[in-house]
């Protein structure tokens, strides 16, 4: 409308003016061919500038809706990028220069090859880099982390021109950002992460670089990997917590149409920020957050199952408001495969068993008698047990019918102190209580019921909180020829017939026969 009225406006106006007669002027308007002419050029003017001023508008979209993501035309590389590498470059000539002195001197630079983890040594910033999978393939994701509540900034530039930043709190999860399959071969992309409140500096470079330290080259075999709470293979479901913490996890298998998946739940302190990470030895990645818990979504089996190779799981943990962390891995390492474990995942060694002494009428076993402080005593089936010279013991009930599956304790102590009982299995099965006096347990599984093992041994402690007294029971007793630490059952099958008498020659001997009288009954 504004170009349609100016048009119009000079369209109107006059070409000049003339003198008149009486002294005055009049004006000479413009003939209709000359006004179309001239509206015609205005025209054109005005579509030019149109044009002009919306690919201005264009462009400026663009930059502001790219996300972060500048190419600079050419492929040439951005200035941020050249300080970045020449500083690269000059740290790797003094380290060079200063290696004569000091051997164990190095670049403070780390570098990833592909998929994998880097932390440079002493410092609280790691980054953790992930390729995307199937129609994902031309982007790879960096996983950043730092000290809890401090602000955290990265900075990547590429040898291109291609450059990203991000900023937030206690660690950084990445979007997409685009490898060599999206911008061509032979690229170099350097990452500065800074935390932004102790002025800490991590430099990373992908790919590796000559000086730049590859963190493949200190792997777990060679540096010692944490102490991790572990699953052994084949047992693989279950429940895990970090000793003295507050941080735990439940591992789940899928089943029918999702047997290639396992699922992760997470437990924290409750309202409190968790982040955690999932790392395979075959460069597997995956990462969550949540508020006082997480759930996983699928993970792939690390066997033929998921698709991977038979590998190591090794998941972190950690509680961003506490700043504890948690380790956790399956299957375990080789020096805690096949150990006795709690229901936590924590290994046992439990007390050895007394030697089986028992009392009753005919020395009847469902009544125990021993020691009970330094070894456990044990019965089969229905019993009572009682350490000697001790206040307390346990008696144990078979459930029948319909509760064949349970078992039940009777614990007595002295009147009115408080008693702890703890429960754990073998299998990893375990049961607490706490009362004043005595304790009637609820139901508890038999071994082979409920989903336990038929092997299984449940091992109780009861302690008086008040002396301090400890008795350890267990149930049942361990057979013959059983190991883990534990004497053998000493009942009468195992024990060894006697030797017979040494046969001795007796001169044979006359009894004179005697006359017995006939007795009336």
């Amino acid at each position: 409308f504004f170009i349609s009225g100016r048009r119009w406006a000079m369209a109107m106006e006059p070409a000049g003016y003339l003198p008149v007669g009486s002294g005055g002027f009049q004006p000479v308007q413009v003939s209709r061919a000359g006004g179309a002419s001239l509206r015609l050029q205005q025209s054109r003017r005005a579509v030019v500038a149109a044009v002009s001023l919306i690919a201005c508008a264009a462009a400026i979209v663009g930059v502001t809706l790219g996300g972060g993501l500048k190419q600079v035309s050419g492929g040439a590389a951005r200035p941020a990028f050249m300080a970045i590498a020449e500083a690269y470059s000059a740290q790797i000539t003094a380290t060079t220069q200063m290696k004569a002195e000091a051997p164990a001197d190095g670049p403070t630079t780390y570098c990833i090859d592909g998929e994998g983890y880097a932390k440079p040594t002493g410092g609280s910033i790691s980054v953790s880099r992930v390729h995307g999978m199937s129609n994902l393939d031309h982007y790879y994701y960096l996983s950043i982390m730092g000290e809890v509540g401090h602000q955290v900034k990265a900075i990547l530039e590429g040898s291109d021109g291609y450059s990203r930043d991000w900023t937030s709190y206690g660690s950084i999860w990445t979007d997409k950002i685009h490898n060599e399959k999206a911008r061509g071969d032979g690229i170099v992309d350097y990452l500065q992460v800074q935390d932004q409140q102790t002025g800490e500096i991590a430099y990373f470079r992908f790919p590796c670089g000559e000086g730049a330290i590859n963190p493949k080259d200190h792997s777990a075999a060679k540096e010692g990997a944490p102490s991790a709470e572990c699953f052994d293979k084949g047992k693989s479901e279950g429940f895990r917590k970090h000793t003295g913490g507050s941080l735990s996890i439940s591992k789940v298998n899928g089943i029918g149409a999702l047997k290639h998946c396992y699922y992760l739940s997470m437990m924290g302190t409750v309202g409190h920020r968790l982040t955690a990470v999932l790392e395979g030895e075959d460069g597997y990645h995956r990462h969550w957050k949540g508020y006082g818990s997480i759930y996983s979504e699928c993970i792939h089996m690390n066997n033929a199952d998921g698709g991977r190779d038979d590998t190591r799981d090794f998941v972190q943990v950690q509680d961003e408001m506490t700043g504890e962390i948690a380790y956790f891995e399956w299957p375990c390492r080789e020096e805690h495969t096949g150990k006795l474990r709690s229901g936590d995942g924590h290994e046992r060694e439990f007390p050895p068993q007394c030697p089986q002494k028992y009392a009753g009428l005919g020395l009847a076993k469902d009544v125990c008698i021993g020691d009970g402080a330094g070894c456990a005593l044990c019965i089969d089936g229905n019993g009572y047990c009682k350490p000697t010279g001790s206040s307390m013991s346990v008696s144990k009930v078979d459930g029948i019918g319909g509760l064949d599956d349970y078992y039940y304790l009777s614990v007595m102590g002295a009147v009115g102190h408080q008693l702890r009982v703890v429960l754990e299995a073998t299998d990893g099965y375990t049961r607490k209580w706490t009362s004043y006096g005595s304790i009637w347990t609820d139901k508890i599984h038999k071994p082979s019921k409920g989903g336990r093992v038929p092997e299984a041994v449940d091992h109780v402690q009861v302690q008086d909180m008040v002396t301090g007294e400890i008795a350890f029971f267990k149930f049942p007793c361990e057979v013959d020829g059983q190991e883990q630490g534990f004497p053998v059952k000493k009942g009468e099958d195992a024990l060894p017939a006697p030797p017979a008498p040494a046969a001795e020659s007796v001169p044979a001997q006359s009894v004179p026969a005697q006359s017995v009288p006939a007795q009336s009954v």
